[in-house]
C-alpha cells in the first residue's frame, strides 16, 4: 500500500512547488488535479486536448522533476459541477465529453497514471434523482468502455 497526495493540497502554489513540498514531506506518489476552472493551478483535460506538448511539460515538471510517481488524475469536464457533468442530458455535450475522455485516457496511459477520478454528475432538478442517476450510469458505462 502507498499514500499519495494531490497537487492542490497547497492551493496558493503552482503545482510544481506543491509537488516539491510533498516530496519533502516524504510522499512518493502524487495525484494530479484537473478541475477546469479552478482557483488554483491545474492540468485540465482542455490543456491536454489544446496543447498536448505543454500539458506533457507541465506534467513532467510536477512528477519527474520532483521525483514523485504519478498515481491519479482527478478532473471535471466543465467549469463547475453543473455546466457539463458526466450525466448531462445533452447528447452533443455527452459526445464531446466522450471525445475529451479519450484524450485524457491516452494521456494517462502514456504517463503511467494508474487511476482516473471523476464526479458521477449532479441531480438535475427537472429530471429528479432517479433519472439523474440513470443518466450517470449510462454515461459512466460509455466512459468505462473507453
Amino acid at each position: 500500500m502507498h499514500l499519495s497526495c494531490i497537487t492542490f493540497t497547497f492551493p496558493l502554489l503552482p503545482m510544481e512547488q506543491s509537488a516539491a513540498i510533498l516530496r519533502l514531506l516524504g510522499f512518493e506518489y502524487i495525484d494530479i488535479i484537473g478541475y477546469t476552472k479552478a482557483p488554483f493551478d491545474a492540468l485540465t483535460p482542455w490543456d491536454i486536448q489544446r496543447d498536448p506538448k505543454a500539458a506533457q511539460a507541465k506534467f513532467e515538471a510536477v512528477t519527474a522533476r520532483s521525483g514523485l510517481q504519478p498515481n491519479d488524475y482527478f478532473f471535471t469536464f466543465g467549469e463547475g459541477f453543473s455546466d457539463r457533468p458526466v450525466n448531462t442530458p445533452d447528447p452533443a455535450l455527452r459526445a464531446e465529453n466522450r471525445n475529451l475522455f479519450k484524450k485524457v485516457v491516452a494521456f494517462c496511459r502514456e504517463n503511467s497514471l494508474r487511476h482516473i477520478t471523476m464526479l458521477p454528475g449532479i441531480i438535475w432538478s427537472d429530471l429528479g434523482p432517479e433519472r439523474s442517476l440513470e443518466l450517470s450510469a449510462e454515461a459512466l458505462h460509455e466512459l468505462v468502455e473507453i
